[in-house]
């Protein structure tokens, strides 16, 4: 099966990924059809350009917290290093920018990767046929799997799972282990940081993510993309590269920090609060969605319920912009600094 690059560099990513054309749909199509019982692994909305204020604030939090995600990038690089991982697996499309930044830092400790970037979709799993695409290709490769953040380990679990079912029928030992750089709840096996802080590149989604579509369900080969041409003069995919990497290698010599492991007691705790937070909202804990990166893929693809903030801040500022006239927001006390809770639906 053909591989493509989206707007990136070659060398940089390779998708393993169809692309194709259907039927984009807007938001409250979307939230109509998956309330009727459609799964969103067979949707696609359309995305629309970001708005000059949207930008100036995607602008200034690269500015802000370019320093904070070299320093994670650096640490889990290093890691990485010594784990002799030599295939890099991002999960299409959060994953894919950090997946890149970690390939490139890697070459820059002598460390020669090879980056793909493939789809997983809740309750469907991780592409089966792009996992032996990998296989074919790397028999005798160490798999590292990247995504940019965790939120309450749902993407973890349906990677373990899937995995584990991959290696039942195919014979294999392919290690489900997920390493992103913030985790501030314990569920991924990696994690650069505890730190719920703003990602950059969460801010946006085809036109930091090589101008494609968020992944759907196909009926063969690999898992579905579009490619977004029409986004192309907003796109900010390799500049935002770019400027990550002259941070980075300012911060390479320097910055020594140590990686945090998979933590079973905060996995409970957090798991509590968020249960309580779906009592309180009547909704299933599915809709409840935590943490500043994924509060802002909801407000970018969804109609959330209730945005909450722990507090107002300059990290804050983009969902306030996002949220305005389509959701309740309430300040009150909770371990991360956003949760986006989605209406409960009849039939979901």
């Amino acid at each position: 099966m053909k591989t493509f690059s989206g707007s990136f560099q070659t060398t940089d990513v390779q998708f393993l990924l169809q692309k194709q054309v259907i039927q984009t749909i807007s938001i409250a199509e979307k939230e109509r059809l998956i309330r009727s019982g459609q799964h969103y692994g067979t949707l696609l909305g359309s995305e629309n350009p970001p708005t000059q204020i949207y930008q100036d604030l995607f602008w200034a939090t690269l500015e802000r917290n370019k320093t904070q995600v070299a320093r994670d990038v650096i640490c889990l690089a290093k890691y990485l290093q010594t784990q002799h991982k030599t295939v890099l697996v991002s999960l299409a499309r959060g994953g894919t920018p950090i997946g890149i930044l970690l390939k490139r830092t890697l070459a820059l400790l002598g460390v020669d990767t090879t980056h793909y970037s493939v789809s997983i979709i809740r309750d469907h799993g991780i592409d089966s046929a792009a996992l032996q695409y990998i296989l074919e290709q790397h028999k005798d490769s160490e798999i590292a799997f990247i995504d940019g953040w965790t939120g309450k380990g749902v993407i973890a679990r349906e990677l373990k799972q899937s995995v584990a079912d991959f290696n039942r029928k195919y014979n294999c030992q392919i290690s489900s282990a997920l390493h992103v750089l913030s985790d501030p709840s314990g569920f991924a096996a990696t994690a650069a940081t505890r730190l719920d802080y703003l990602l950059p590149n969460a801010m946006l989604n085809a036109t930091i993510s090589g101008l494609v579509s968020r992944s759907f369900l196909t009926p063969t080969g690999f898992h579905g993309v579009m490619q977004l041409e029409d986004l192309q003069p907003y796109d900010v995919s390799n500049k935002y590269l770019e400027v990550m990497m002259t941070s980075i290698h300012s911060e390479l010599e320097t910055h020594s920090h140590t990686v945090v492991h998979a933590d079973a007691i905060l996995q409970k705790q957090i798991t509590g609060i968020l249960k309580s937070i779906a009592t309180q909202f009547a909704v299933s804990l599915n809709l409840v969605k935590p943490g500043i990166g994924e509060a802002t893929r909801v407000l970018l693809r969804r109609s959330p319920k209730v945005l909450l903030l722990n507090a107002t801040t300059s990290d804050t500022l983009h969902l306030e912009n996002l949220a305005a006239n389509r959701c309740e927001i309430i300040q009150t006390p909770i371990p991360y600094k956003a949760i986006a809770v989605i209406a409960q639906g009849e039939h979901i």
